[in-house]
Order: C-alpha cells, then sequence, then structure tokens
C-alpha cells in the first residue's frame, strides 16, 4: 500500500480554494467593491471624482438625477454601473469582471482612459485599489481557513 504524500492535504486544499462558488463569491465581492466606491463618487485611487460640466449637470437635474457626488450613474436599470458583472472561467481558474454591453463598455471606455465629454474628463473607476485588494484578500483567507480546518 503506498504512503499518502505529505503534500495532499495542502493540494486539496489549493484545489477545494479554486472550487467555482468561492470565485463567484470574489467575483460579486470585487463588483461590489467598484460599485460601492464609485456611488460615494471616490475613483480607483480614492480621489472624488471631478465635477460634471455645467451641461451635463443640467441634463441630470432635468432627468431628477443627482449631480453630486459624481457617481457615473444615469440609468438605474440598465446603465453602465449596473452593468458590472463577473464570469468564473469554465476550469474555476480564475474570475474575470466586466461590463454587459457594448453601449456600457464604451461608455466605461470613455471615463476610464479616454476621457469624457467635450473636456475629456477622465473618472477612473475601473479596478481595485489597495484596501480594495486587502479586502478580497482577507475573504480569500477566511476560505483558506475554512478549508485548512477540514483537513486532519
Amino acid at each position: 500500500m503506498a504512503t499518502p504524500s505529505p503534500l495532499k492535504p495542502i493540494k486539496d486544499a489549493l484545489r477545494s480554494l479554486s472550487h467555482k462558488s468561492r470565485l463567484e463569491k470574489l467575483g460579486l465581492a470585487a463588483a461590489f467593491l467598484i460599485k460601492e466606491r464609485t456611488a460615494e463618487g471616490k475613483d480607483v485611487d480614492g480621489d472624488n471624482f471631478a465635477k460634471y460640466s455645467e451641461d451635463y449637470a443640467e441634463k441630470r437635474r432635468s432627468e431628477n438625477l443627482p449631480t453630486h457626488p459624481v457617481n457615473l450613474e444615469f440609468n438605474a436599470i440598465d446603465g453602465m454601473m449596473h452593468s458590472i458583472d463577473h464570469l468564473v472561467a469554465r476550469d474555476a481558474s480564475k474570475v474575470v469582471l466586466y461590463l454587459r454591453g457594448s453601449r456600457n463598455r464604451r461608455i466605461a471606455r470613455y471615463h476610464n482612459k479616454l476621457g469624457a465629454g467635450k473636456s475629456k474628463v477622465i473618472r477612473r473607476f475601473w479596478g481595485l485599489n489597495n484596501d480594495e485588494q486587502t479586502k478580497i484578500s482577507e475573504l480569500v483567507q477566511l476560505d483558506l481557513k475554512e478549508v485548512l480546518g477540514g483537513i486532519k
């Protein structure tokens, strides 16, 4: 009878960590952190977003939308911020955040890289800052403790 490898419990734990449901949780958490920070009017670095232009602020007011904080949300049903989603790789090796819909991806690109409006204002919202990455890491650590707690 073969002696089990002393690394087998660790390999099993790592395999368990890449289980799809755990990655689903991480994807949801990452999307939530981006949405929460952006709703507070903060960019990925934690700075306040640049104000809306006066023309755009007037358009928002005419739609009964707030102009402060700048939260990049215009349509509460299918707008850019509500289109943030995630996919878990079929082999459960990774989770990827994305925006549903080509229109929402285009708007996000303007805000995040190209610059929005006539002034080409960049409002970087996409991504996770150090504090948010730490929160995600803490979730992974909790999962690891749970998995390792089951190893005898």
